[in-house]
């Protein structure tokens, strides 16, 4: 938003509290929505979420407008990572025996953050260069991962 977009850091930084405070609600809900209806069919509507929304997430932030950054931002954290984080706990404890079940999670959540996490902001910004400038191919990147 800052970088590429040239919005002021004041802005950026408006937009990302308004959506972390947004994702401090929605987390407990997506974790009521899984101990409700189930981890795993909750974890996978965040995911959905995610990849349908991403094309409107990067629309609302391009119009460099902050209220509208601010509620594209707050929809893609609070409602795909609030299903997601919500119902994570319980969905990785249910894919491992119990003999193996911390040591299954600590190696789903690490190594995927180390791997695909760690790399995604350089990954990004290499694809927003190869786009000119524009998020089309990161787009497809976050979607590949949504769908994975």
């Amino acid at each position: 938003m800052i970088n590429t977009l040239g919005m002021s850091k004041t802005d950026g930084l408006l937009v990302l509290i308004i959506a972390l405070t947004f994702t401090l609600i929605c987390g407990p809900i997506g974790g009521w929505l899984a101990d409700r209806y189930g981890s795993a069919k909750i974890f996978i509507c965040g995911a959905l979420f995610a990849l349908f929304f991403v094309y409107p997430l990067f629309y609302l932030v391009d119009t460099k407008n902050t209220f509208l950054a601010a509620l594209g931002v707050s929809a893609i954290y609070g409602i795909s990572w609030g299903c997601t984080g919500g119902a994570q706990g319980a969905f990785l404890s249910n894919l491992f025996p119990t003999r193996y079940r911390f040591s299954g999670i600590a190696m789903c959540r690490e190594l995927s953050g180390a791997l695909i996490g760690g790399p995604t902001p350089f990954i990004a910004t290499a694809l927003v260069a190869l786009g000119g400038g524009r998020p089309t191919w990161v787009m497809v990147y976050l979607g590949a991962f949504c769908l994975l």
